[in-house]
């Protein structure tokens, strides 16, 4: 059975301030890597517990957060049940980041 995926607001919000960084220098770009972001994003319809668990992952134990890879990005979600559900979009290079990944998002 597919999951659904859905966004948090900071999630939304994470992928448009990355869009608008990236097309600082070229729009092209940006649309190019957006669109593979978001194909990725879609793909954990099917299987998204082939993602590695999350770093945020021992700050929360008890829920089932991963990773998905995107070029420098990490793309931080959770599965529950049927769901997925987009937490966050981080540069790799980043600390994990505990607080985004509250129980309410």
């Amino acid at each position: 059975m597919k999951h659904v995926v859905r966004f948090t607001a900071l999630a939304e919000s994470d992928l448009t301030a990355l869009h608008d960084f990236i097309a600082a220098d070229s729009l092209r770009h940006a649309d190019t890597f957006i669109a593979e972001m978001q194909e990725g994003i879609e793909s954990l319809a099917n299987f998204p517990r082939r993602c590695p668990k999350a770093l945020e992952h021992a700050a929360a134990p008890h829920r089932d957060l991963r990773q998905l890879i995107v070029g420098e990005y990490r793309v931080i979600f959770e599965v529950a049940g049927h769901a997925v559900t987009i937490l966050h979009i981080r540069h790799a290079a980043r600390r994990p980041n505990r607080k985004a990944v509250k129980p309410n998002d």
